[in-house]
């Protein structure tokens, strides 16, 4: 099997990509992708930006050295980072966290984990297309889009709305009948959404944070339009679509959603013939 890889990681703009809270691994089986989470002040000197980059990294090590199940390796990662930092205050409820995907493709099966609303999109070509994204979060604390419609990004009513939801997710994170994130605990990863697909049949593939998965969510686009955007200009012309959109609706009339821009990132492979 010839594999192509490509990945995307962009800031929103405004950002550096030294602040991108977004991060992506590919290695020759396996690609990673994560989505940091967490405030300033939340008890960590290295900040999401970085804790974010740490965890990419270390699962991709873990993932891509080891058949054994993805829960398995990010449970690692977290504590190989955790041990990176552990002079910070890990208990402290904003410590940096962070949804992840992970795609690994093994000797004739492609296995899948999703923790917090990574999304992950495979096309099996004959045998249909699959997705899995971990839903939790949303269950939990409510559709971001229901919670903020007829608000507009930048009112006083949008910012009590996000305030709303926010806290609605503080409260359920990490705990038992809410969703779980990947933090300090290596534990979470036993929480993650896992599937094992087929390798035979695998024709495409892609991995990406909401920032750029948004669009499916809202039904502006499916996920053939996805991988046929892909196809036609790749990860970064995809962020780039996304961008458009939100260029056309800056105040999140058409297409509710917490704040104007959002870190991209989306890993996308294809078998070639």
């Amino acid at each position: 099997m010839i594999v192509e890889a490509g990945l995307a990681c962009v800031p929103a703009p405004g950002r550096t990509d030294e602040g991108c809270e977004d991060h992506g691994a590919l290695g020759p089986s396996a690609m990673v992708v994560v989505d940091g989470v967490g405030l300033p002040a939340g008890g960590c000197r290295h900040g999401v930006a970085w804790y974010a980059r740490q965890l990419a990294s270390a699962t991709l090590a873990a993932v891509a050295t080891d058949d054994g199940p993805l829960a398995d390796g990010l449970a690692s990662a977290i504590r190989t980072v955790a041990a990176r930092h552990r002079d910070c205050d890990l208990a402290h409820p904003d410590t940096p966290s962070a949804a992840v995907g992970v795609l690994r493709i093994g000797a004739g099966s492609v296995d899948l984990l999703s923790l917090a609303d990574v999304a992950i999109a495979v096309d099996l070509g004959a045998d249909g297309l699959h997705v899995v994204v971990d839903r939790h979060a949303e269950a939990r604390a409510g559709l971001a889009e229901a919670g903020l419609a007829g608000h507009r990004i930048g009112t006083a009513a949008h910012a009590a709305a996000v305030a709303g939801l926010l806290a609605e997710r503080e409260t359920a994170c990490n705990r038992p009948g809410g969703f779980w994130v990947a933090a300090a605990d290596p534990d979470v990863a036993r929480r993650a959404t896992t599937a094992t697909l087929p390798g035979a049949g695998l024709r495409r593939a892609v991995v990406c944070t909401d920032g750029a998965s948004w669009p499916v969510d809202s039904g502006v686009w499916n996920w053939p339009d996805t991988f046929a955007l892909l196809d036609s200009r790749g990860p970064y012309g995809l962020v780039a679509a996304v961008r458009e959109l939100e260029a056309a609706d800056p105040d999140g009339v058409r297409h509710p959603r917490v704040k104007r821009h959002d870190d991209a990132t989306v890993a996308y492979l294809r078998v070639l013939p």
